[in-house]
């Protein structure tokens, strides 16, 4: 997790020891993949969908037929260092226009404040000034959500899926930035893309979705009373 600078790190044994509980991990690209799978709307009855996460990280998750697909080591959706067409935000790999650099919340935040918007680091606060009819946190909220449409274009163009849901704070909570996003696709592939079934709850969905998909396959291996 480049953010936290954790490489390595026994997450799953670190917080089972520390609070004596079964722990479950995965990255929230797949796990909110998972919910949409599990008791969503976005994406049900969907023989392939494609979640892009942009939040503080950009990440992505694909699943065909009800499985997320994790590939070697759970690496599948590392999708960080892709190039995004007109991206110019210098990224720390030393190369401009990586998705992780463009669409991250961080530089979200940080144009704000550049631009005297909103201070802090909380996306939330530039949707606000957006809705209060500041102009330029409607810019920026637009500008991202394009720049957005342009990854699921991208990765649409790899993976053609069935239906594509996007968890992106804009795109969430304000339809002129779903249909900027949708505007950067063909009308086919527009008409596949929905936010999040979980605007107000992602991570805390992520979390519980983790636990359930394994409570669901497995059950009894989460009970210890019965092994």
């Amino acid at each position: 997790h480049p953010l936290l600078g954790w490489r390595e790190v026994p997450v799953r044994d670190v917080l089972g020891a520390r609070t004596g509980l079964p722990v479950h991990v995965d990255g929230h690209a797949r796990a909110l993949a998972d919910a949409e799978r599990l008791f969503g709307r976005a994406a049900r009855g969907s023989r392939s969908a494609l979640h892009l996460f942009a939040g503080n990280m950009v990440d992505a998750a694909f699943a065909t037929h009800d499985e997320v697909h994790h590939g070697p080591r759970s690496q599948a959706g590392a999708i960080a260092h892709l190039p995004l067409a007109g991206g110019t935000e210098p990224c720390a790999c030393g190369r401009s226009g990586c998705l992780q650099a463009e669409l991250s919340e961080l530089t979200l935040c940080r144009r704000a404040r550049e631009a005297g918007v909103a201070d802090g680091t909380d996306p939330a606060r530039v949707v606000d000034a957006a809705a209060a009819g500041h102009p330029v946190a409607v810019r920026l909220l637009l500008e991202r959500a394009r720049m957005t449409g342009r990854a699921v274009r991208l990765l649409t163009d790899v993976l053609n899926p069935e239906s594509v849901v996007v968890t992106e704070i804009g795109v969430v909570h304000r339809p002129d930035c779903l249909a900027a996003l949708r505007a950067e696709l063909d009308e086919e592939r527009a008409a596949t893309v929905a936010p999040t079934s979980f605007p107000d709850s992602v991570l805390a969905v992520a979390g519980g979705s983790v636990v359930l998909d394994v409570l669901y396959r497995d059950p009894l291996s989460v009970s210890p009373e019965l092994n």
